[in-house]
């Protein structure tokens, strides 16, 4: 069944432990997301072009495969879900809940729980998780889109 899943099967450990892992890998996605949806807003409102803008990052040392993902749907405004933005909400939670368990402070993660439970405010709970720009689109007054 796991060879049907993935194209590699890691053993992380005892019980619990595959679930940190996700929980850690999701972690660092939605965190990369909401960074994406920061800049690209931020250039953006600057009048720079998202493409422009792409092209630096895929060429510094910011390149990051979730961007290149993330990007053209956000470019493309098709948040045909993937992950959905509701579903990536929970394990924010879960991630929060796992935190607390173990004493560590993520703060960052706990404002972007509070930036996606936004987004699925606004509507946008089952679309990708990438529509997660469009609450920071919402706050800046502008839409992250070329010309």
């Amino acid at each position: 069944y796991f060879e049907m899943m993935g194209k590699k099967i890691f053993h992380t450990g005892g019980q619990g432990t595959g679930l940190q892992v996700k929980l850690t890998q999701n972690l660092i996605g939605a965190l990369t997301v909401q960074a994406m949806a920061e800049g690209f807003v931020l250039a953006r409102k600057a009048g720079i072009s998202p493409g422009l803008v792409l092209e630096v990052i895929q060429n510094s040392v910011a390149r990051n495969p979730m961007i290149d993902g993330k990007l053209p749907l956000v470019l493309s405004r098709n948040f045909d879900p993937a992950f959905s933005l509701k579903w990536m909400h929970k394990d924010l939670g879960l991630m929060m809940e796992s935190a607390g368990e173990l004493n560590v402070p993520l703060p960052v993660t706990a404002l972007t729980r509070e930036l996606f439970g936004a987004g699925i405010a606004m509507g946008h709970g089952e679309e990708d998780f990438a529509s997660a720009v469009c609450v920071m689109e919402a706050l800046a007054g502008v839409e992250v889109r070329e010309d």
